[in-house]
């Protein structure tokens, strides 16, 4: 063989490698993004199933963002209520409101007294109690409760539902003032009441379920009450 002709093999030999080498690169490349699409693929599945797993599971499979309505409690609605889930540990010590020597059976029928319950898709996520009194002036003032569904802590429901109570305490029932009790340790709860307008007055000690417990005494005027706006991210 001249050297022409092995000049010419050795050419068409190293053009041939050339090819496969990149047909194999562009393969591995193909490869590669397959790869990677299928690991961003399988991360957004187990992100939207763990999210899943998170809701409460009377609501999966419900439309999330439907109108919430406060109404008026029900005797059905406390048999539901007294059958919630318990709370967590960090809110155990509040677990009796709900239970059957709690506060409804406390306030449900009392004279002066509402019970609302707010629904959402329709499911109870909490309710409010308004129990009222009358001053020496004339004037009504009502103690305002308010406790969440177990499942809807921290899901910024706890600020609508106050505002909608309390709006209903000011317009419906011509309150003056609104006034709670909350622990001293709650702060969540304290931050909620002060978002909702609430403000300091004292300080009180009660004995509840065998234990003294401090709480702050709050209040909140009619005057001072600016309503609440169905838009607002509240805290609970």
């Amino acid at each position: 063989m001249d050297e022409a002709t092995k000049g010419w093999n050795w050419r068409v030999e190293e053009h041939s490698w050339t090819r496969t080498a990149t047909a194999v690169a562009a393969t591995a490349q193909k490869r590669m993004a397959e790869a990677v699409m299928a690991k961003a693929l399988q991360t957004a599945f187990f992100r939207a199933q763990y999210s899943i797993l998170r809701m409460p599971s009377f609501l999966i499979g419900t439309p999330l963002r439907k109108q919430m309505i406060l109404r008026e409690m029900t005797e059905q609605d406390s048999a539901v209520i007294q059958n919630w889930p318990a709370y967590p540990i960090e809110f155990g010590d509040l677990d009796y409101a709900l239970r059957e020597a709690g506060w409804i059976s406390e306030y449900l029928g009392k004279m002066g007294t509402n019970i609302y319950v707010a629904e959402e898709c329709g499911v109870l996520i909490g309710f409010t109690i308004l129990s009222r009194d009358d001053e020496e002036d004339g004037s009504s003032s009502a103690e305002f409760r308010i406790v969440l569904h177990p499942d809807f802590l921290g899901r910024g429901v706890g600020g609508k539902i106050a505002g909608m109570t309390i709006e209903k305490g000011f317009e419906e029932l011509c309150l003056r003032r609104i006034y709670l009790i909350v622990r001293k340790r709650n702060l969540r709860a304290g931050k909620l009441y002060w978002h909702c307008g609430f403000r300091d007055t004292g300080e009180c000690r009660k004995e509840v379920n065998g234990a003294v417990v401090d709480f702050l005494e709050m209040e909140l005027l009619r005057e001072s009450f600016k309503g609440w706006s169905r838009n607002d991210n509240d805290r609970d």
